[in-house]
């Protein structure tokens, strides 16, 4: 399973961040809840002044087995 981050603010960033990963075995048809906590390290970036921060903005949280076929959420940050 595997966990990206996209920014939506003022300073540019890549469109996917890798911020997540786990590799989970299954049998097939078995299913199994992957946890993934997100914390300031997963949702900081450069700013302008290259200061690691939270920026004020949009997330994207995409979640998925891998990079093509995410699923997607939208979150805010708070200011």
């Amino acid at each position: 399973m595997q966990l990206y981050i996209q920014e939506v603010n003022f300073v540019t960033q890549p469109v996917k961040q890798l911020r997540g990963f786990r590799r989970v075995s299954l049998d097939p048809g078995e299913s199994n809840a992957i946890e993934f906590t997100l914390g300031p390290d997963e949702l900081s970036s450069l700013d302008r002044e290259m200061h690691r921060a939270v920026q004020p903005g949009v997330f994207h949280v995409m979640v998925g087995g891998n990079s093509r076929k995410l699923r997607k959420c939208q979150t805010k940050s708070m200011p």
